[in-house]
Parts: C-alpha cells; sequence; structure tokens
C-alpha cells in the first residue's frame, strides 16, 4: 500500500471517509468541496475531482456505479484510522459515565467487565466484546470445595486480581464437611501464588504421587482442583450488543447481516484475534479482513488491552461494521480500558 499521499490528497481522504462514516452513502465532488469551504478551505470541484481520481487509481476509493459518488475501500479506511484520524474527545456525560460505573463496582473482576461490557454498549450502540484475563497470569489466592449435597460439590477458585471461576462437581462417594475441609487446605497448600496453568502441571504430579501413596482425601482434592482449574483454564469472551445492533443493518442484503451476527457467536474467533491485538499493548484497529469467508470480512473492530500495573490481562473491545464512527470508539474502548486498570490497582 503506497502512503505517499500529497497534504491535499490526505486532507480529501480524509474529508471524504469522515462524510461517508457520517451519511453512509457515495460522496461527490461539489460535496466534498462545499464540506471544504465551510472549513475554510477553497478548492474547486474539478480539482476535488481531480484528487478523487488520483485516490482511486491508488485504491483508497471507488465507485459503486458510473453516475455515483465515490466510497473509501477497505485500504482507504484502514489508512484513515491509522494515519488520518483525528479522534474525538469523550463528552463530559460519556467520562462521567465509565467513572461512575466502575468506581462503583464491588464485585469480582468477571463481573466488572461483564458489566463494562454492557455500559460500552450502551454508549457505542456497537457490540462490546471483553476478553477475560489470560490464565498464564492469572495467580490463585484461594481454593475451597462447598458441600451443595451429600453427593454434590461446587468447587471454587479465587484468583489474586479478584477473578472467581467456579464448577459445581458430582462426587464419587458422600464427603463430609470434614473431607471438604482438608481438601481445601491440600489445594491451598499446594497451588497459592501459582499460575493456572501452573497449578494445572502441578495437580498432575502430584496426582500421580498420591495414587502411589494412596491418601484418598488428597487424591479427591487433586482430582476435583483439576476440574476447576481446567475450567478456569483458557480465555472466555463476553460479548454484549445492543437492541438496535439489528437496525443498524436494516439497508444491508441478508447475507451480509448473518454474515456480521455470526461473528458474535464465533467466539474461537473472537480469542484469536483480540489475542493478536493484545499483544501490540496499545489500541488496535482493524479494518475487516483479507479473506471474505471469515466472518470479520466486513466489521471493523477497536481493541485496547487492560493492564493490572505493568501485566497485560486481557483485552476489551467494540466490534461493528467497517462503516463505524470510529473517532468516536477509539476514545471510548482507551477509557474503558485504563479505568479498568484504574479498578484493579485500587480494589
Amino acid at each position: 500500500m503506497n502512503l505517499q499521499l500529497t497534504e491535499r490528497e490526505a486532507l480529501v481522504l480524509r474529508m471524504l471517509v469522515e462524510r461517508y462514516l457520517h451519511h453512509a452513502e457515495p460522496v461527490g465532488s461539489q460535496a466534498l468541496a462545499e464540506d471544504l469551504l465551510a472549513q475554510g478551505i477553497t478548492l474547486s470541484s474539478a480539482s476535488v475531482r481531480s484528487t478523487l481520481g488520483t485516490l482511486s487509481s491508488a485504491g483508497f476509493l471507488e465507485q459503486p456505479h458510473t453516475s455515483a459518488g465515490r466510497i473509501p475501500t477497505r485500504d482507504g479506511l484502514t489508512v484513515y484510522v491509522r494515519h488520518l484520524m483525528q479522534p474525538k474527545t469523550l463528552s463530559n456525560g460519556e467520562v462521567m459515565a465509565i467513572q461512575n460505573h466502575l468506581s462503583s463496582q464491588t464485585g469480582d473482576l468477571v463481573t466488572v467487565l461483564r458489566e463494562t461490557s454492557r455500559l460500552l454498549s450502551q454508549l457505542s450502540q456497537y457490540a462490546a466484546v471483553v476478553m477475560t484475563p489470560r490464565t498464564e497470569v492469572v495467580r490463585i489466592k484461594h481454593i475451597e470445595f462447598v458441600q451443595l449435597s451429600a453427593r454434590r460439590v461446587l468447587g471454587v477458585l479465587v484468583a489474586q486480581n479478584g477473578t472467581v471461576f467456579n464448577r459445581p462437581m458430582d462426587a464419587d462417594s458422600q464427603m463430609t464437611l470434614s473431607d471438604l475441609e482438608r481438601m481445601t487446605n491440600y489445594c491451598n497448600m499446594f497451588f497459592f501464588g501459582l499460575t493456572i496453568e501452573e497449578a494445572i502441571e502441578k495437580a498432575h504430579t502430584e496426582m500421580r504421587e498420591a495414587s502411589r501413596a494412596y491418601d484418598e482425601i488428597l487424591g479427591r482434592a487433586l482430582a476435583m482442583s483439576t476440574q476447576v482449574l481446567e475450567c478456569s483454564a483458557g480465555n472466555e469472551v463476553i460479548i454484549d450488543a445492543p437492541w438496535g445492533v439489528l437496525d443498524q443493518h436494516a439497508s444491508m442484503p441478508m447475507l451480509q447481516v448473518r454474515r456480521r451476527l455470526a461473528i458474535l457467536q464465533e467466539k474461537t474467533r473472537l480469542v484469536q484475534v483480540m489475542q493478536q491485538f493484545q499483544e501490540a499493548g496499545k489500541a488496535h484497529v482493524a479494518v475487516g479482513c483479507d479473506d471474505p469467508q471469515d466472518p470479520l470480512h466486513e466489521c471493523g473492530m477497536v481493541t485496547a488491552p487492560y493492564s493490572e500495573g505493568k501485566t497485560v490481562l486481557g483485552c476489551i473491545g467494540v466490534l461493528g461494521p467497517t462503516r463505524m464512527d470510529y473517532s468516536r470508539v477509539v476514545p471510548m474502548v482507551e477509557s474503558a480500558a485504563q479505568y479498568i486498570g484504574e479498578w484493579l490497582t485500587g480494589k
């Protein structure tokens, strides 16, 4: 992609993209000339038309119909968000909504992430996606077994960052409260301070040792803790989409609607994408993808990592059509990620 744009080409491309994102229709040279004049820039319609032709030849614009104006291509949108976009300042109401929301949260981290996803969806009017902390950085604070019935046990794992995982399990025989207390003590002795991945590896090692020593309670503790640990491993993606998300697609062909909504169910694909963007360590904007069969092909995505101190834990973002108001969504996502980090530091 050739990014050697003249000052005029960059200005015209930015103005065209912003008008297209706002009106969702092809932009003509006369309309652009009027927009430029409104900003105190005098450029004739013919000059604008010539610049549009140059940008089209470079692959940044296309003309849906011969008589229509032009719209940005994927490359044109990408150049805009990476080099030409001027992020908007969030309104006082939006800033206060995010601050007040997180300052009032007293639950565990997953609950905070879920509520933040809902708030971000409401503010942006797009689908909000949040990836829970990476298990390789989540360290164990406490494991406990709670009796639900004579042969039904709830395993609870509390991480040091406030994340809580739980899993109900069936016991192969009746267990007493004393048995569960001993199992809890065993697990906290073995796993405190380890990451979930380290704990899973240690649990398998200790299970082999326990089988040789034949300590029944220890064996049960390790077997059940392994189930809790393994259900806690891996990244979960939390998705919240506003009711209006369907309205955004009202004028689109049904095939495109189905493709865009399908990505909300493709959580494995979302984890892959968000993990990739998270590694950048900063806000990232993606405008579609190359593979036309990929559900993300016609989607725009804005993500930002959230951290506890200097440790990146996960990623939060917004998923919408490629014709998204990126200049508004980018600072919104960055602010949400920043305030999650502040919540983690001050909890």
